[in-house]
Order: C-alpha cells, then sequence, then structure tokens
C-alpha cells in the first residue's frame, strides 16, 4: 500500500494524463497484486 501510495503522488503531478511508461508500471503492480492474492488465498 506504501509503494502503491508513492506511485500515486508521483503520478499526480505528471498530470491529468498517464504516459505509456505509467501505464505499463500500474498493469505490472495490478498483475503483481493478483498474483501474490491467488498465492496467498490457496
Amino acid at each position: 500500500m506504501v509503494g502503491a501510495s508513492f506511485m500515486l503522488f508521483k503520478f499526480l503531478k505528471t498530470g491529468r494524463t498517464l504516459s505509456k511508461k505509467e501505464a505499463c508500471l500500474l498493469i505490472i503492480y495490478w498483475l503483481l497484486f493478483v498474483i501474490v492474492e491467488f498465492t496467498v488465498n490457496r
């Protein structure tokens, strides 16, 4: 959650649009979250 908060604050400083790099980071972060949730909740 702390990492997501830092990413959010960084993205808020760049304006109202996401760059491709920011979008890719969000997708990777989401995929890691989903993988961890599936492995922990088995």
